[in-house]
């Protein structure tokens, strides 16, 4: 029955063509039948007549047997034989002639007055007949021939004669050919309806000699036949008249199947209309008439039907109509069927896989979507078709959204069949439902906002209030949301945009590749150094514009000049790379000036690096890192980098437990007052020990791991407890007037930051007259304002502000007067170049003279020769700090260093 109604079209005219071929094949057996029966009807008369016609041949009309047997070789008595031929003469008209071979020679012949003159001849001068008949020694007929004397048409019987069984002569008799002709009665084959047609075989040319035949134009090809050998091959061939099948027969069976045919049609027809009507009663029984989709009964049918295929994996979904049966009765029928009438195009319109819809009452509806789908994709199937359910309806002028509710569940994990799948699904939903409430969901989807989790959609209510307060906190989070995920500078997305990209890329397909780029514009700060913030947002905003063409919106501004960017697909990160560089490399023109930007790229992909975008970006960022120390200014995240990832992790751990029980090292190195060679003061330094060397890791790569894993500060507030203490129990009576510690951006800019620092330099008992803390120019040119700020309060507190690394940043001398700084310590980059270059020597040269104008003190690091010593000397450098006078050293060693020299 499903066959039929799935394919109703192709059988039905598959069955008809088979119709018309069963017909047309049995018209075809039946005129075979016929004409077969025909055929075998002249073969039974015609076995008949050929005994009647070798009986008629070989006996009645053999005149020459009897004549034969009448002559005995041993005592030819002529007399007697010519009395016999006579008498036969006499008694038959039609007797042309009779003659008598005797061996080879012919010895007598009647009537002699036509043919004696034959006599004495030898039978080679006569027919070809009478050597067979010597040869076969039988009885030959032959004929119809001519005969050689008179022209008559006769037939000729030849009996041989035998003497001990050898031939010893023969006796010939002629008769005409009507009569011969007559007594074979082929008349009454014409009489019985049949054509015929005798023949003989030529016996000395081998062709076809036709005795009789009752018409010219008669084709016998398909002839029945019979042979007769006497002993030459005479042949009969009869056909009915008209054929084997008349013109009749043929009309009579082509009725007859064209009657079959319609007797079968109308039976197919009615059949198939009886199996259409029972289908139709079959399908309203299982449709709900309203609505056009199935009912509880269709829908559970339809369900099994899957089921029963076996690979069947499908998704089922309930979606009750909040609030139905009351608002139902009250809108009324006709606002209730309309809206029911529109069901079944909303279900069409949204789902375009295979699916199986019932409407199972009340505003309840059941959906099986023919696909595998995780939790969030079902989730998200379910939200938004029940967004499409939502119905609205006037009701006192005021307008009510009812909301479609909805619970899922998947075959085969819930359910074996039909019945049980939909009772699983009815029950978790009003189970579900009775741990509801509006307000409960609405708080709900607000904590999943705070903790980030995107697509969070706001139900509509049939509540007023409810729902106006629903339609407020999802405005409100649009502008959050805004706020939160864009950049407040730029037209382009940020960290958190990213993360939400990313896990949406995700969960929707696992199993897609997708690259990260990590693009950090090399040395942005020069532009607003030598320029102006304005000209450096306009590089920033072309560059922006210049890596959208590439990421389109899946660029991200995750901080200054650093930019993440997301290509979907399996582009080679290389080629992506170098269209990077090439597009950042062409000049373009801000503010009257041209520009080109240099641009380091770190890289790494998903899923193999990482399954997670926090991940990710972890991965990349360090790639990034690795890129900025890359020749080629990119990197891509490999199992090297994981190896380097794992040193940093142990550098990590070292740290934390060095800092937690103390046995974190803090050396010294001295920094000499010229003046007198004395030891002016202290750097502290922390020495991170790695006990697979047996020495210390570099302590550059130290602090830069804290720094880029938040652990700076504690280890700024570590060394600054550690050397405080060790000046105020030590230092100050040894000689020391400063000790200087460095403090890193964070360790200043974070909350509380300049509080803690001072905090413990009370613990201490430390006079902060004594302290100086140093910071790079990089960390104070990148956050002037605030930094600034932050010192002028440690500098209230007595504290001096030391700049450290000066002239290997900005080197910029025009806003020198304006930094809150104390002391000026040349970054020995710039120590070692002043010997031999006039620049670095005049640079030195001129920012001791601002410093001497502001009142700052030169602190020259680096010094390693006595020439570089000299120079700085001569420079009117007050103090110097090197390998030249002392290396950093544990403080023991400090302690030990200090006591000698004072004794000295």
């Amino acid at each position: 029955m499903k066959f039929l109604a799935k394919y109703k079209t192709i059988v039905r005219i598959a069955l008809i063509i088979a119709i018309v071929v069963l017909v047309v094949f049995l018209g075809v057996i039946s005129r075979k039948r016929y004409i077969d029966t025909r055929r075998q009807d002249a073969r039974v008369m015609m076995h008949a007549y050929q005994e009647n016609l070798l009986m008629k041949m070989q006996r009645e009309l053999n005149y020459a047997h009897d004549l034969a047997t009448s002559i005995s070789p041993d005592s030819l008595d002529l007399d007697q034989f010519q009395t016999l031929v006579s008498d036969l003469l006499a008694r038959h008209d039609e007797v042309e002639y009779v003659d008598l071979i005797i061996g080879d020679t012919l010895s007598y012949v009647m009537p002699s007055d036509i043919y004696g003159e034959d006599v004495g001849m030898d039978i080679s001068n006569f027919r070809y007949v009478y050597t067979l008949t010597k040869v076969m020694g039988q009885l030959v007929v032959e004929g119809p021939v001519s005969l050689r004397r008179t022209g008559k048409e006769a037939f000729l019987f030849f009996q041989p004669i035998m003497k001990d069984s050898q031939y010893w002569g023969q006796v010939s008799v002629a008769l005409e050919k009507d009569y011969v002709l007559e007594q074979l009665h082929l008349s009454y084959l014409l009489d019985s309806g049949y054509d015929y047609e005798l023949w003989r075989v030529d016996p000395q040319s081998g062709g076809k000699d036709v005795v009789a035949r009752s018409g010219t134009d008669v084709d016998f090809s398909d002839a029945v036949q019979i042979v007769l050998y006497l002993p030459t091959q005479w042949n009969l061939n009869i056909i009915p008249q008209g054929g084997w099948i008349t013109s009749r027969d043929v009309w009579i069976i082509t009725v007859f199947c064209i009657l079959l045919s319609a007797i079968m049609l109308a039976f197919l027809f009615s059949l198939f209309v009886s199996l259409d009507r029972k289908r139709r009663l079959e399908e309203i029984s299982l449709i709900d008439l309203t609505t056009g989709l199935y009912n509880q009964a269709g829908l559970i049918h339809s369900l099994d039907g899957w089921i029963s295929k076996g690979d069947q994996l499908f998704s089922l979904f309930y979606f009750v109509i909040e609030d139905y049966i009351h608002i139902a009765p009250v809108v009324g029928h006709a606002v209730e069927t309309a809206f029911l009438r529109n069901v079944k195009a909303i279900f069409d319109e949204f789902i375009k896989s295979d699916k199986i819809v019932g409407h199972i009452g009340a505003g309840r509806f059941v959906v099986a979507v023919h696909e595998h789908m995780d939790e969030l994709q079902m989730t998200d199937f379910a939200k938004g078709l029940s967004l499409e359910l939502l119905w609205r309806v006037l009701l006192d002028k005021k307008k009510i959204f009812l909301k479609a509710r909805y619970q899922f569940v998947q075959y085969p994990q819930d359910g074996s069949d039909a019945s049980s799948i939909l009772r699983i699904l009815s029950t978790r939903y009003y189970e579900r439902l009775l741990q509801e409430s509006p307000i409960h969901t609405l708080t709900e989807k607000c904590r999943q906002l705070i903790d980030g989790k995107p697509n969070v959609v706001f139900d509509e209510y049939t509540d007023v209030n409810m729902m106006q307060l629903s339609m407020t906190i999802n405005q409100y989070r649009k502008q959050v949301e805004q706020l939160a995920y864009h950049d407040p500078a730029f037209e382009v997305g940020n960290r958190m945009k990213y993360l939400r990209d990313a896990r949406m890329l995700i969960s929707y397909d696992k199993k897609r590749r997708f690259s990260l780029y990590c693009i950090d514009i090399f040395s942005f700060g020069k532009y607003n150094e030598l320029f102006n913030v304005q000209t450096g947002d306009a590089v920033l905003e072309t560059v922006i514009g210049l890596l959208e063409s590439l990421f389109g919106e899946y660029l991200y501004r995750i901080n200054g000049d650093v930019f993440l960017g997301l290509s979907i697909g399996n582009s080679d990160p290389a080629e992506v790379i170098s269209s990077i560089q090439a597009k950042l490399a062409e000049p373009f023109t801000v503010g009257g000036s041209k520009f080109t930007v240099k641009v380091n790229i770190g890289v790494c992909e998903y899923p193999m690096h990482a399954q997670t975008p926090e991940s990710l970006l972890e991965q990349v960022q360090v790639a990034l890192r690795h890129a900025k120390h890359s020749l080629a200014g990119s990197a891509i995240y490999n199992e090297t980098l994981t190896e380097l990832l794992q040193k940093e992790s142990v550098i990590l751990q070292r740290l934390e437990s060095g800092i937690q029980d103390g046995t974190l090292e803090v050396w010294y190195q001295p920094i000499i007052a010229l003046e007198d060679s004395s030891f002016f003061a202290a750097e502290a330094l922390v020495r991170l020990r790695d006990d697979a060397s047996g020495g210390y890791f570099p302590a550059g790569q130290v602090i830069s791991i804290a720094e880029r894993n938040g652990v700076v500060d504690r280890i700024g507030d570590y060394v600054l407890r550690q050397a405080c203490s060790f000046m105020k129990s030590q230092g100050i009576a040894l000689g020391l007037k400063r000790i200087g510690v460095n403090m890193s951006g964070q360790q200043l800019l974070i909350e509380d930051g300049i509080d803690s620092i001072l905090s413990t330099i009370e613990e201490t008992g430390l006079p902060p007259s004594v302290l100086s803390l140093e910071i790079t120019e990089t960390v104070l040119i990148q956050s002037l304002d605030r930094m600034c700020g932050e010192l002028e309060r440690l500098r209230e507190q007595g504290i001096r502000i030391a700049l450290d690394d000066f002239g290997v940043g900005y080197s910029s001398l025009n806003y020198l007067s304006r930094l809150p700084v104390d002391v000026l310590k040349i970054d020995r980059s710039l120590t070692r170049r002043i010997t031999n270059s006039p620049e670095q020597h005049a640079l030195l040269k001129a920012i001791v003279d601002i410093a001497d104008a502001n009142g700052m003190t030169v602190v020259a690091e680096g010094v390693e020769t006595q020439e570089e010593l000299e120079v700085v000397t001569a420079l009117r450098v007050g103090l110097v700090q090197g390998f030249y006078f002392a290396k950093p050293m544990p403080v023991e060693k400090l302690i030990e260093t200090l006591r000698r020299t004072s004794h000295e």
